[in-house]
């Protein structure tokens, strides 16, 4: 790779990686070979953040051109849809069906992936966002240092957590949904919440620079989280 990608992500089945990067393109790479599949073009600008649909089929990418979100077909590479409007972090819902965005100063909006219609936008800004395990919340936060959790419908707020100090780059949901993970850019921490009651559970400090990502294995036990100080750390997720 070219040292200039975005926000790598592994497929569902864990055999392809898909990298947004600098130079406008998505990219598509096959692990067991360390080859590259396929390179998506389309976006203006550069790309910010990419998803993989539950089920593997689909790829979404958001990019710092007119604030679009591009939805491609995995296996093909064909551009399926262009939503307009979108913003720097998205996130699948479960079934596949909705996209939820943030960024750039705009509010959490909802997309339908197979009309391109907004669902809903909830006039909250935040940079990073991402749904429940069940589809029926989501989790948010950006440079106020407040992590948010709404209902997914109707964006009604149903918990805060605060305790960060500077912006929070990114926020997901453990896979029980029973807490959630937050990582710093502000104060090099990752914490670790209950996702109902809003209660910090755990600081983790360790990190030189800012923290940009951190997310949950899929057993929920540990928590792997990459930043500035060019370190990949994998933590205890259990206080």
């Amino acid at each position: 790779n070219d040292g200039l990608s975005h926000a790598p992500i592994w497929s569902p089945d864990g055999k392809r990686i898909a990298s947004g990067s600098m130079d406008k393109t998505v990219r598509i790479w096959n692990v067991a070979g360390e080859k590259e599949l396929m390179t998506l073009r389309g976006h203006d600008g550069t790309v910010s953040s990419v998803a993989f649909s539950p089920d593997g089929k689909r790829i979404a990418s958001s990019s710092w051109d007119d604030y679009t979100i591009r939805i491609w077909d995995a296996q093909t590479g064909v551009e399926l849809r262009v939503l307009r409007g979108g913003g720097s972090s998205i996130s699948f819902s479960p079934d596949g069906r909705r996209i939820a965005s943030a960024g750039w100063a705009g509010a959490i909006k909802v997309w339908d992936v197979e009309t391109g219609e907004l669902r809903a936008s909830y006039g909250q800004y935040a940079d990073a966002v991402a749904f429940s395990p069940d589809g029926g919340r989501i989790i948010s936060a950006g440079r106020d240092s407040v992590i948010r959790v709404r209902d997914s419908t109707s964006g009604a707020e149903l918990t805060t957590m605060r305790g960060h100090s500077g912006s929070i780059n990114q926020v997901a949901f453990s896979p029980d949904g029973r807490r959630a993970v937050s990582c710093g850019a502000g104060d090099n921490t990752v914490r670790i919440w209950d996702a109902q009651t809003g209660t910090q559970l755990r600081v983790l400090p360790g990190h030189e620079r800012g923290v940009s990502s951190a997310s949950f294995s899929p057993d929920g036990g540990r928590i792997v989280s990459s930043g500035g100080d060019s370190t990949i750390k994998v933590w205890d997720a259990y206080v």
